[in-house]
């Protein structure tokens, strides 16, 4: 499966397409969210044990061993929304971890009328976008957190999207106060789901009700459909990042046992090149001719070949592009996709999702991009379709 980044606030209702896939949850298998993590010791290797397997992380930078700098958030190879920021130094190290990013996320909802029957949510998520999932594959998930404040009992959680279903929740935080990053204690959140589809969002939302606050760390993001719940803790966990200054994947990894494992060549053959955190598959860069800082939107042109696919709903067999907000910040219409993807080297056919609220690209016409037509999909149209301004 092929990551690379681009994410999302989620309705959790509404038709499943291509972008916004879901994760059907297996009834056989229970969450064992909440549990206290504690290191490996080093000693639990021998000389006798036969070398572990190694699993190579289906998310790229799950580590957050890499940073963006040219991104408010400074988070790498992820899109973020709300209260998000890269931290070096305090990340998670159980496990053999040397890596010490994790990004800190801060999320509360605030009552805003004297009644309180309106409330405002400053939610603060991460997000990245797979592709080419084995569809019907069984996915474990794994991540640790760290709570650094919770002002309300009961009210702030983190919630596990993929596409736009919820596939787990940690528990509810307790109350906390603020504590300082050598007191910090780190839980694991480990789930499965199954994969319906083959290419979609996951994302990692810390969300508040009732007036609630919180803070926390998040690091070790890891999805695989190799390992499970119960032998996840002894394989070898691989990292992959990807600088996106230089458009190489950087190995970075962390294990279960006492051996740190390096990525190989097989293992980086995954690499992405992208401009701001968002392609799932190789992304020039954007040209300058036109930065569309308005909100420019192209016209769909009544004189198009009837042969051109416009407006075309349904699913794609090979993985999408996108660029985050901070590249383009207007991504709201098919109009605004079309102008972005005039602007993107070898676009040829965009799309708005609606769930993710992200404008998709591919680099090949639809007709040779296995197109599917589904009334569940997303609407799709070839660049031929638009008349686009110049500016």
């Amino acid at each position: 499966m092929r990551s690379a980044a681009a994410f999302v606030v989620l309705a959790l209702t509404g038709a499943v397409d291509l972008v916004a896939a879901g994760l059907c949850k297996p009834s056989s298998i229970s969450s064992s969210s909440g549990i206290i993590a504690t290191p490996t010791d080093a000693s639990a290797s021998s000389s006798t044990t036969p070398a572990p397997q190694v699993v190579t992380n289906e998310v790229i930078n799950g580590n957050f061993a890499v940073t963006d700098p040219d991104t408010p958030s400074g988070i790498s190879d992820f899109n973020s929304d709300g209260n998000c920021q890269q931290v070096q130094g305090p990340g998670y190290q159980g496990g053999g971890s040397t890596d010490t990013g994790c990004v800190r996320m801060n999320s509360r909802t605030q009552t805003v009328t004297p009644d309180k029957r309106q409330e405002v949510d400053y939610n603060a998520m991460v997000e990245q976008q797979l592709s080419d999932l084995s569809s019907g594959n069984t996915y474990t998930v794994r991540f640790y957190y760290a709570i650094l404040r919770n002002d309300v009992a009961n009210t702030c959680r983190v919630n596990a999207y993929y596409g736009n279903e919820l596939f787990g929740s940690t528990p509810y935080f307790p109350v906390v106060a603020e504590i300082t990053d050598g007191n910090v204690a780190w839980l694991e959140f480990v789930d499965q789901a199954v994969a319906r589809t083959s290419s979609g969002f996951i994302r990692f939302a810390l969300t508040c009700t009732d007036s609630g606050s919180a803070e926390i760390y998040i690091d070790q993001i890891f999805v695989s459909d190799k390992v499970d719940p119960e032998n996840i803790s002894d394989v070898q966990l691989s990292y992959i990042s990807s600088h996106i200054a230089s458009s190489t994947a950087v190995p970075s990894s962390t294990t279960s046992s006492a051996t740190s494992a390096t990525a190989t060549s097989s293992t980086t053959s995954r690499t992405t090149t992208t401009t701001s955190s968002s392609s799932t598959t190789t992304t020039t860069a954007p040209s300058s001719t036109c930065a569309l800082t308005n909100g420019e939107g192209c016209s769909l042109n009544p004189n198009v070949d009837p042969t051109v696919s416009c407006q075309v709903t349904g699913f794609l067999a090979q993985p999408s592009q996108a660029f985050s907000r901070e590249v383009y910040p207007y991504q709201n219409t098919p109009e605004q996709c079309a102008a972005v993807c005039a602007q993107v080297a070898r676009c040829v056919a965009s799309a708005y999702d609606r769930l993710s609220r992200y404008c998709v690209f591919i680099t090949n016409s639809l007709s040779s991009a296995g197109f599917e037509e589904s009334s569940n999909g997303i609407g799709w149209s070839d660049q031929a379709c638009w008349d686009c301004p110049t500016c």
